[in-house]
């Protein structure tokens, strides 16, 4: 058998695993459960990693000292704890010798996204984050601390800011709008109070940030708040890059992508923050994702050989 690479991605709900030759090309590809040990317990993560390449093996007809090199990319695994339970795991379980590189997930589609070991991610859905990486494998990250500590310009923060502001604006205390009426028909309220029970006790992270986009749409209708709102979501997704740079000054001069529904399709911010990165960055490039996060698993995987 010639020599294999396998790159995992572990998402929340369902894991990817892409196998390629030495060469780059593909040979297989499967799915499991989550190997996101935030998503599931630790335990049932690890054995859903150690049964995507033991699949992988059994379709190929291989052994485990085929494979040359691997990446695992989910959530939490760029900290030394978990590095060190999913190393001792897939080594003892499944016999794998090869040079195995653990990463956050947001590692793995920046490689994958710009197809190149050095660049940048910007990544804006439900949460943000923006990731930097160098050919030497070095990774500095911004934000991706959660909607308790940060998240800011987010699909979440932007509905979260329009509910607080728009609360103020109800008594007089913030810039004059429409954005509650709005949201108590998007949220199908009653009244104003009916937001403390929706934030308290009926709280759901994911069904508050599918409603950023009735925020979008009173921006294009010339809504100050929404639209300050928008605009203060852009320049926070601006400073996670420009905070990278400050870091690494040579990443002004690399390919920048951009993932996750606000960064990608809302309208305003997504214009906002390409005028923002140009006019900060003229010699970055913005590119849109040229490969998934699997290819830049096994991309990261083969440099690990190669260099």
């Amino acid at each position: 058998m010639a020599s294999l690479y396998f790159g995992i991605d572990g998402g929340g709900t369902t894991s990817r695993i892409r196998v390629v030759d030495l060469s780059g090309q593909e040979v297989y590809f499967g799915k499991g459960s989550t190997t996101n040990i935030y998503a599931t317990d630790s335990a049932s993560a690890l054995r859903n990693a150690a049964a995507l390449i033991s699949h992988a093996m059994h379709a190929l007809q291989c052994a485990p000292d085929d494979f040359k090199g691997g990446c695992i990319g989910s959530a939490g695994l760029d900290r030394p704890k978990e590095k060190s339970l999913y190393t001792d795991y897939i080594r003892e379980k499944i016999s794998i010798r090869c040079p195995v590189y653990l990463c956050n997930d947001g590692e793995i589609l920046l490689v994958g996204g710009i197809g190149e070991l050095q660049g940048l991610a910007l990544i804006a859905g439900t949460g943000s984050l923006a990731i930097g990486r160098l050919k030497n494998g070095t990774v500095v990250r911004r934000g991706g601390l959660g909607y308790m500590l940060g998240d800011e310009g987010s699909a979440y923060w932007i509905v979260h800011q329009a509910i607080s502001r728009g609360l103020r604006s109800k008594e007089g205390r913030d810039i004059p709008s429409k954005i509650i009426d709005e949201l108590l028909l998007q949220f199908d309220l009653s009244s104003a109070d009916d937001f403390i029970p929706l934030m308290h006790s009926r709280f759901n992270k994911a069904d508050i940030a599918a409603k950023a986009e009735c925020v979008t749409k009173l921006a294009l209708e010339k809504d100050e708040l929404a639209m300050d709102i928008l605009e203060m979501a852009s320049r926070e997704l601006f400073g996670l890059v420009q905070s990278i740079v400050l870091r690494f000054p040579e990443l002004q001069r690399s390919k920048l992508v951009v993932a996750g529904g606000v960064v990608e399709r809302d309208v305003i911010v997504s214009r906002n923050v390409r005028e923002m990165l140009h006019n900060g960055y003229p010699e970055m490039e913005l590119v849109k994702m040229r490969q998934d996060a699997t290819s830049g698993a096994c991309m990261i995987a083969l440099s690990l050989v190669k260099t």
